[in-house]
């Protein structure tokens, strides 16, 4: 099987396996999990590894930085639209497995073309996306039965490759502050560790913990020209045609809160370093700012293909039993406390978080 016959060589291709992933997808992209307050890596494979980082200084909180684990990341991309998600069962976080979402949107108009069960021919319009059309089970006020997420891809210390993160709808207010501070710098939030941390269940604080290293900026730059993040985000995504199921149809649904949902991704480029980065905080790494806000690419430009889209994919529950160590073939290290007197210098730049 080393080499390809001739034969085979110059067969004409039908494309099956291209067909096949463009209707059911391809497998889960790594990804972040932050199911049930602790934040866990996930490969490809499913394989598990939990961050075992913690911050344990009462002091964060008056910074709205609560003590706990945290994970301290390097945001490479951003999608441009906030995506949603609408799930027509309970969840159960009991459950061995999940059923996807009955309808799902990344590109910012209306139902993903890969929706099970699209309830509206816009997201402008969808009954499912007004305020009171749910009830939050926690706060018992009404919500959006169709939950607003934003899909971002992040880099972590000693790991070459993307993981997918989705900031939850009770986090958006608290990331939208955070962007806020960099307006006016001569760097933007790609280019410092932004440290992850949970305020309550489901809420997260951001506030910025570092200097990535020089070697961890390239790599972001790179993946980030390579548009190896651009499936992972929902940048592809693209809006359902063709008759709709009635409104009275989707407004019979039960309302219910989502459940934890990741889309599929495109393999990384086989050019990109395969050796694990080892990034650092400390004052090896503390090296000047960059002089411009980054990089941004014209995403209006790009002109998806259909056969690039990728299904869905449901992140697992979390264990019963306390998290086991990943097996080794996961590759992965843990990521490395800030230096003080880099983060004091962010809190100077940025003011309090």
């Amino acid at each position: 099987m080393n080499t390809l016959p001739d034969y085979i060589q110059n067969r004409q291709s039908r494309g099956l396996a291209q067909r096949v992933t463009q209707n059911l997808g391809t497998s889960s992209p790594p990804y972040l999990s932050i199911l049930g307050g602790k934040f866990t890596l996930v490969d490809a494979g499913g394989n598990e590894q939990p961050l075992i980082t913690f911050e344990g200084d009462p002091s964060k909180v008056m910074r709205g930085q609560a003590a706990g684990p945290y994970a301290d990341v390097v945001i490479i991309d951003v999608n441009d639209h906030v995506s949603r998600i609408f799930y027509d069962v309970d969840f159960d976080p009991n459950a061995q497995s999940y059923q996807p979402p009955a309808c799902f949107s990344h590109n910012g108009v209306g139902p993903s073309k890969l929706s099970a069960k699209p309830q509206s021919p816009t997201c402008a319009a969808c009954p499912n996306a007004v305020w009171g059309s749910a009830t939050s089970n926690v706060s018992g006020k009404g919500i959006p039965a169709c939950a607003q997420y934003q899909f971002v891809s992040v880099l972590l210390a000693g790991h070459d490759m993307p993981f997918l993160f989705r900031i939850p709808p009770n986090s958006l207010k608290n990331y939208r502050a955070y962007a806020e501070q960099f307006r006016g710098q001569k760097f933007d939030m790609e280019s410092v560790f932004t440290r992850l941390s949970f305020i309550s269940q489901g809420t997260l604080a951001f506030i910025p913990s570092g200097w990535p290293a020089p070697e961890m900026l390239a790599l972001s730059d790179k993946l980030f020209a390579a548009k190896a993040t651009d499936a992972m985000i929902g940048r592809l995504d693209i809006p359902i045609q063709g008759a709709l199921p009635s409104p009275n149809a989707a407004a019979a649904l039960p309302q219910t809160g989502p459940a934890p949902f990741v889309p599929a991704v495109a393999a990384a480029p086989a050019t990109l370093p395969a050796a694990p980065l080892t990034a650092t905080a400390g004052p090896a790494a503390a090296n000047p700012a960059p002089s411009g806000r980054g990089r941004r690419r014209n995403t209006a430009a790009v002109q998806p293909e259909p056969q690039q889209m990728n299904a869905p994919f449901m992140e697992q529950p979390a264990p019963a039993a306390p998290a086991q160590a990943a097996p080794a073939s996961f590759g992965m290290s843990t990521g490395v406390p800030p230096n003080p007197e880099v983060s004091n210098m962010l809190d100077n730049l940025f003011g309090p978080a």
